[in-house]
């Protein structure tokens, strides 16, 4: 990588929009942060992201070691 390109990012807001553009973002390469002020919301966001991670796996769309 170039000194120029990004190669890390944040999401500030894990609800259904944020938590998938860092799941997104993750799968391309980059170091992706979520943030959120509620615990709750960031655990339901893993959660999500985990489930939706799976099925992607389950239906060969995803090798398992991603």
């Amino acid at each position: 990588m170039d000194a120029g390109q990004i190669r890390r990012i944040a999401v500030i807001g894990a609800g259904q929009m944020g938590s998938q553009i860092a799941m997104l973002a993750a799968l391309g390469g980059y170091a992706a942060a979520l943030h959120d002020v509620s615990e709750a919301q960031m655990e339901k966001a893993l959660s999500e992201n985990r489930r939706r991670l799976e099925k992607q796996v389950g239906r060969g769309q995803l090798p398992a070691e991603e």
